[in-house]
């Protein structure tokens, strides 16, 4: 059974146009279950006249939670209370294109060993011109294992939950697992299923990601801190909760916890002298180390915002 598990909270500007592609799948789902953390705008309404005019009732469900959780713990409690063999994510602002539930299902089908299955997306940008660098697919649907990032918790790519499906057996794992405000679940995700090699990509753009200036993920302040809380939290979930994950997993994120107290420390009073023992850690920022590196002074000497405006303002003179 296929499910799709999406989550609103005052998205009625764009709702409507993700609902429809939802309804328009070459290969419908089973069951849609729609989890609202309480709006305060027509969302709710929204929904319930979508399913009323097309006479949904039978397999989309409108849930609305008692209290709100923040779309973080909605996410993660709709997993947990899925029923789906295969479970898609759904934000409330993203349009899908219409064959993503049948291409990515028999990636499925192809390969029982996918547990957690990610694909790429399109930017559908709203208004203004916005720059952001993300990886393009080519869409030869061609499917590749993802192998657990050396770049944990620091430089990573971000799979986004949006173009994230997983198998039912994902469920099971998060059941026992405590769950945390520190990290997003696709990142969680990512992580987990990635420590058990049993994380994959395929080359096909599923969504266009509409990009609008209030999305939640671009909204999240995560310091240094939270980063530090996150990675030590993964390894007691791999240590105490998941059965399977290989052993290299601990050892690089604990060595990743020793970067990420170094930068913490190094970006409270800058050190010239730290800023270069940063080096023992090359390994672990895999490509482009020295611009990461680069990177990381402009942010420990905090001008790392104001370097980034420059550089926007820099590509809309050259594209206008």
């Amino acid at each position: 059974m296929v499910e799709i598990l999406m989550c609103t909270y005052n998205g009625e500007k764009f709702l409507k146009e993700q609902l429809d592609s939802l309804r328009y799948q070459t290969k419908p789902a089973d069951r849609v279950s729609i989890y609202d953390d309480i709006s305060s705008d027509n969302t709710v309404t929204i929904i319930k006249d979508y399913i009323n005019e097309y006479n949904l009732e039978k397999k989309w469900f409108l849930h609305i939670n008692q209290e709100n959780k923040g779309w973080k713990k909605n996410f993660y409690d709709g997993i947990l209370a899925s029923t789906g063999d295969i479970v898609f994510f759904c934000d409330q602002d993203d349009v899908w294109e219409l064959d993503k539930i049948e291409i990515m299902s028999k990636a499925f089908a192809k390969n029982e060993y996918i547990l957690k299955l990610n694909s790429y997306y399109t930017i559908k940008f709203e208004k203004e011109i916005q720059f952001v660098e993300y990886e393009k697919a080519n869409n030869t649907c061609e499917v590749k294992k993802e192998l657990f990032d050396e770049n944990f918790g620091l430089y990573r790519k971000n799979r986004s939950g949006c173009t994230t499906a997983i198998s039912g057996e994902v469920r099971d794992i998060l059941k026992s697992i405590p769950f945390t405000e520190s990290f997003s679940h696709d990142y969680f995700l990512e992580n987990i299923i990635g420590s058990i090699d049993r994380s994959y990509i395929i080359d096909y753009s599923s969504i266009k990601y509409r990009l609008h200036g209030n999305n939640a993920t671009y909204n999240t302040k995560i310091t240094m801190e939270n980063h530090i809380a996150y990675a030590e939290y993964v390894c007691e979930v791999l240590q105490n909760y998941v059965v399977g994950y290989q052993e290299k997993c601990i050892d690089i994120i604990s060595r990743h916890i020793k970067l990420l107290k170094l930068k913490a420390d190094i970006h409270k009073r800058f050190s010239l002298i730290k800023w270069f023992k940063l080096l023992k850690f090359k390994d672990l920022y895999s490509e482009n180390f020295y611009k990461k590196w680069l990177i990381d002074l402009l942010d420990m000497l905090h001008l790392l915002e104001w370097a980034i405006k420059v550089k926007h303002k820099l590509k809309y003179k050259k594209f206008s």
